[in-house]
């Protein structure tokens, strides 16, 4: 099914504090896949901010369709410094996000725009993403997983409370297999 523009619009969210957002589904609570952006489901090529830039990891777009077939949420957090740097702008981002959410079933897209000298609590390793994310959806915290690529990714997880998986590369459709196998799914 097809997302109208209001339903995409709705889906790209601040995950900074002070962001009043309202829920987005409500119900019995279900293992959630936290994804990073650039470096798990896009090649990180350093501040990817144009479509014609993007290149999807091996098997990006299966891993998450197979997620959403088991009933999982997708969710994608991911700091964009790139924005509070100035090197690209909120709207780049958000048509990349828009872009993203025509081609994938994602929930929600959780973004920090901060530069890191701002010391945003929304930017990974902080946890302001991912507690959003628990005030929109119905999260079964014991389990879901973060996958990232970077250290922070996987200290906001544990600072969350789920288990982090560092992904460096390869099938992403295996490696969130694997993820889920870990946690008995």
């Amino acid at each position: 099914m097809a997302l109208t523009e209001a339903e995409i619009e709705e889906r790209i969210r601040s995950g900074c504090p002070g962001e009043q957002h309202p829920v987005f589904a409500e119900g019995k609570p279900r293992p959630t896949a936290f994804l990073d952006r650039d470096g798990v489901i896009n090649k990180d090529r350093g501040y990817v901010h144009r479509i014609e830039d993007i290149e999807l990891m091996p098997d990006a777009i299966e891993a998450i369709e197979d997620l959403k077939k088991a009933g999982w949420w997708v969710v994608v957090v991911t700091n964009q410094s790139g924005v509070g740097c100035g090197l690209y702008t909120e709207e780049e981002f958000r048509e990349i996000s828009r872009w993203m959410l025509r081609r994938m079933p994602i929930d929600v897209i959780f973004c920090c725009l901060h530069d890191p000298e701002d010391r945003c609590p929304a930017r990974k390793p902080g946890t302001t993403m991912l507690e959003s994310a628990e005030r929109v959806l119905p999260i079964d915290k014991s389990m879901s997983f973060l996958v990232g690529d970077k250290l922070t990714d996987i200290q906001a997880a544990e600072a969350f409370g789920i288990p982090g998986h560092r992904y460096d590369g390869g099938s992403l459709l295996s490696f969130v297999r694997r993820a889920c196998a870990e946690l008995g799914a």
